[in-house]
C-alpha cells in the first residue's frame, strides 16, 4: 500500500505555464475503480467565473473552487476547456490522458508584461476604457 502512494506521488509533476496565445495542455491521470487521482489548475484570477465544456459526465469529472478546477478523467478521453476567470480573461486548455507521469498541480502564470519607454496617451486612453492601470501612470 505505501509503495504505491510512493509510486503515485513521484508520478505527479507540478508545473508553473505562462499564459500564452496556445491552449495549456494538461495531462490528467485516468481514474479507475481503485485509482482515484486528479489535477488541480489554479488560475491568476480572484475566481473561476465560468467552464466551457463540451464533454460527457461519463468522461471527465470537474470541480470548482475560488481560483482552481479540479479535474479527473473517469475514462481515456481528450479535448478542449475553456475557463472564464472573474477579470473576463479566456484560460483555452487542452485535457489529455497521461501515460506515466501526470499534472498534479498546474498554476497559469499572468505573462510578464514588457518594459515600455513610457504610456503614450493613446496607451492610458486605452487603458481607461479597459478599467486598467498602466505603468508609469499617476
Amino acid at each position: 500500500m505505501l509503495a504505491t502512494l510512493l509510486v503515485v506521488l513521484q508520478e505527479a509533476r507540478t508545473r508553473d505555464v505562462p499564459l500564452a496565445e496556445r491552449p495549456v495542455e494538461i495531462v490528467v491521470p485516468v481514474a479507475g475503480d481503485a485509482k482515484h487521482v486528479g489535477t488541480v489548475v489554479s488560475f491568476p484570477e480572484d475566481s473561476v467565473e465560468a467552464i466551457v465544456a463540451g464533454w460527457n459526465e461519463e468522461d471527465l469529472s470537474l470541480e470548482r473552487r475560488g481560483d482552481r478546477i479540479f479535474l479527473k478523467l473517469l475514462r481515456r478521453a481528450e479535448g478542449d476547456l475553456h475557463v472564464v476567470g472573474s477579470s473576463g480573461t479566456l484560460y483555452r486548455l487542452y485535457v489529455r490522458p497521461a501515460d506515466g507521469a501526470y499534472d498534479g498541480h498546474v498554476r497559469i502564470l499572468r505573462p510578464e508584461k514588457k518594459a515600455t519607454a513610457g504610456s503614450t496617451a493613446i496607451d492610458l486612453v486605452r487603458a481607461m476604457r479597459r478599467g486598467r492601470a498602466t505603468d508609469g501612470a499617476t
